[in-house]
């Protein structure tokens, strides 16, 4: 990349030249698409042409890919001065604000060698890996193992199922089993993972609490008392009621209620012929609703209100201590699953810091905090702190919205020297800070917005008292974005108020090129079910499936797209005039959810090409979750779940009501049931799965599945040989691309002839 021509820089816009001034301090406030970046680059250029060292430079940035971006495009700039002709230099250099005399041009064309011997080159990296190497020099001093191992998001996260898995087959607490099976039930396995997840990031905490103190610290937390059931408490609500006068309402309702009366007065008097814990329930669903309010005496009571009026007065008094129990056996219901949690969380962070101690590992937050502790100490820390002031003399930090607190203590270590005043050193020294204010409220790692305001504060009272030149500069140009974008959003900022972004105000935002675009507000889709027609928790929709919503979403911007592209009426770009085609479409979405797949879906139907989504699990497709299904088939046939699976897949092509007849009532297992079937499609079925069973395991699978789906239609090698051509997943036939997203759908092999092509290829 270093080796072909790189576009001349543009000139600097004044707000951008006064950021990238190496003489000053700056705190750059930039959104997206401002040139936030060729800003930084700037300025890590200036102050190369001004003579500082490589080593001096520090750049923090927050991801490894924004890393990988600043360095390239530095080192690029550089290998291309070292070589471009004097004409594009000078030009490079009159963009940058430097002047193109003989003797910085010639110091140019020497940065990119000297930064070359630099041993460990321009120091631009995340806060985490500056951080890892900080205690790596520093190890005794940071308090960690000589020679640790970083622990990283993968083996974090193996090393956590493997504790998990370990603490689930001890019976050496029969507390956390128990514990652990009341999370499993109410939450099933992805609470548990979520509280171990948990339990990792707060590890320091709850390492040191003890199970036996979780109790007597919640029910304090809760102001339940120190001893007693959520039984007991129950009893002793009940036995607080006017039993006497609910006998009377009960009976009323019973004699001269209606019909509905009648039927609540049952259950009053139900609970009445016995009331404790058991008969519960009955008083509950009398006194309240489904939602938990209390019912309208106007409702329950309008064929006893005018006759009997005293109660009306009964019901109200009554329920209004029947809410009062329930609060309180909801804090019972609370103390009883946070109890869990916490005893759960408890225990899995102590395990992992044994773990992380006995194998001498270190995670990303554990670098962070052992930073900060080195930073801060006194004694010997003292000259830890010397020899980095020693070394580094530019610090610029990237992203500084996602910056939280303890990263910040870090920064502020490494640049509170700069702010004494006079110093012993002759080279000047700076702080460059660059972030949105506005990207900060959704706390990416814990960042927060206030202590993105509080730390500008911060430097900004710092460089006052040394009296050093200190400067807020806001990038409002936009080069990403047209106008008609940019004033839109303006409009969005003023209805909702400027202070629900950024206390100081948002400036409005201006574009750096004129005309073009186009915005057109569709009406939302709504949902067709009322909010009482909503499923219950235990029935509502997968989370991996597309919700109703979703699909009607994605079937109109599909429609959308498809329209645009028609050939006799196509969509013309404003700024060429030409038609537009699918890859100068881009479709944005708030969240990768199960819209992405139902959008594809819809595109492919409509025979709109689609890149397919930017980023995936690989196990979540349905189509990946098929094929191991075979694998898992294959292995074990006598698994009846992973072969029902199977059977209603497109593998295999049967529906629910053909399973149904095979499953139920069976005498052994589901193969069984399905070799003795005399439907023909079952026989299609089976025919192949006996196939799959006769192919060797040993091979790779995709050699596996290969084997399998090789002949499996008349068209399958003209379907390899198509879809061979196409740019991604040259390697899995057109059948496999087109796998349906959600069961209401069904792909069709386009180079499968109608009449021979199998079941699970045909559209639905």
């Amino acid at each position: 990349a270093m080796n072909r021509p790189v576009k001349a820089l543009l000139p600097l816009l004044p707000a951008q030249s006064s950021a990238a001034d190496p003489a000053a301090h700056a705190w750059v406030a930039a959104s997206a698409g401002t040139g936030k970046t060729q800003v930084l680059s700037a300025r890590v250029l200036r102050l190369l042409l001004a003579g500082t060292p490589a080593p001096a430079i520090l750049c923090i940035t927050f991801t490894k890919l924004a890393a990988a971006e600043m360095q390239e495009r530095v080192m690029a700039r550089l290998a291309w001065w070292a070589r471009c002709p004097d004409a594009d230099l000078a030009s490079d250099l009159a963009a940058l604000g430097e002047p193109a005399d003989a003797d910085t041009m010639a110091r140019a064309r020497r940065l990119f060698a000297e930064v070359l011997e630099v041993p460990q080159g321009l120091a631009v990296q995340t806060i985490h890996a500056f951080c890892q190497s900080l205690i790596a020099s520093f190890p005794v001093e940071a308090g960690v193992a000589p020679g640790f191992a970083t622990l990283d998001d993968r083996a974090g996260a193996l090393l956590r199922q493997r504790l998990l898995v370990a603490a689930a087959v001890d019976d050496a607490d029969p507390q956390f089993i128990a514990d652990l099976q009341h999370m499993a039930l109410a939450g099933g396995e992805a609470r548990v993972q979520a509280v171990m997840a948990a339990a990792v990031r707060h590890a320091p905490a709850l390492a040191v609490l003890r199970s036996e103190a979780v109790a007597p610290k919640l029910r304090r937390a809760l102001g339940l008392p120190e001893a007693g059931t959520a039984d007991d408490a129950l009893r002793a609500g009940i036995a607080t009621l006017p039993l006497a006068g609910l006998r009377t309402l009960a009976q009323a309702m019973l004699d001269k209620g209606g019909a509905r009366a009648s039927e609540f007065g049952r259950l009053l008097a139900d609970f009445l012929a016995s009331p404790g814990p058991g008969s519960w329930p009955d008083a509950k669903r009398f006194f309240l609703t489904d939602k938990g309010l209390l019912r309208s005496t106007d409702w329950l009571l309008s064929s006893l209100a005018k006759a009997r009026p005293d109660l009306r007065a009964l019901f109200e008094e009554a329920g209004n201590q029947i809410l009062a129990i329930v609060a309180e056996q909801n804090l019972y219901t609370i103390l009883e699953t946070a109890g869990a949690h916490l005893r759960v969380a408890a225990r899995l962070a102590r395990d992992w810091v044994a773990a992380k101690h006995r194998g001498g590992l270190v995670d990303y937050d554990d670098m962070i905090n052992a930073a900060c502790a080195l930073l801060a100490g006194a004694g010997a820390v003292d000259w830890v702190r010397y020899k980095l002031d020693q070394r580094i003399a530019h610090v610029l930090v990237d992203e500084a919205q996602d910056t939280n607190d303890a990263q910040w203590q870090v920064v502020r270590a490494l640049v509170e020297e700069f702010f004494v005043g006079d110093s012993a050193r002759d080279d000047a020294r700076s702080l460059f800070v660059v972030g949105d204010f506005k990207q900060s409220i959704f706390g990416f790692q814990g960042a927060d917005p206030q202590v993105y305001a509080d730390k500008r504060e911060d430097f900004a009272g710092l460089a006052q008292e040394a009296g050093s030149d200190w400067r807020e500069v806001p990038l409002a140009t936009n080069f990403r974005s047209v106008q008609l974008i940019l004033d839109l959003v303006d409009a969005v900022i003023a209805e909702l108020g400027t202070g629900s972004f950024d206390p100081r105000g948002v400036p409005l935002h201006r574009a750096h090129r004129a005309g073009g675009g186009r915005i057109t507000l569709w009406p939302p889709v709504q949902a067709e079910a009322e909010a009482d027609e909503a499923p219950a928790d235990d029935e509502a929709e997968d989370d991996d499936a597309a919700a109703p919503v979703e699909v009607e979403m994605a079937r109109r911007i599909a429609l959308s797209i498809a329209a645009w592209l028609n050939p006799a009426d196509p969509l013309r770009l404003p700024s060429t005039g030409k038609r537009v085609r699918p890859q100068d479409i881009l479709v944005l979405v708030r969240r990768r959810s199960a819209f992405s797949g139902a959008l594809v879906s819809m595109l492919h139907q409509l025979g709109v090409p689609v890149a397919g989504v930017d980023r995936l699990k690989l196990t979540e497709p349905l189509v990946v979750k098929d094929l191991a299904a075979l694998i898992a088939f294959v292995l074990q046939p006598a698994d009846d779940l992973t072969l029902a699976g199977l059977l209603v897949s497109p593998l295999c092509g049967l529906d629910h009501p053909q399973l149904t007849a095979l499953a139920a009532g069976r005498p052994g297992t589901l193969w069984e049931a399905v070799q003795a079937s005399d439907d023909a499609e079952v026989i299609a079925a089976r025919d192949w799965l006996r196939a799959a069973l006769a192919m060797p395991i040993w091979p790779a699978p995709m050699s596996f599945w290969s084997g399998c789906f090789r002949g499996r239609c008349r068209a399958a090698r003209a379907c390899w040989r198509g879809w061979a051509r196409m740019p991604a997943m040259p390697s899995m036939p057109c059948w496999i691309r087109r796998w349906p997203t959600n069961s209401r759908a069904r792909p069709r092999c386009r180079a499968c002839s109608p009449g021979s092509a199998p079941k699970m290829w045909r559209s639905s």
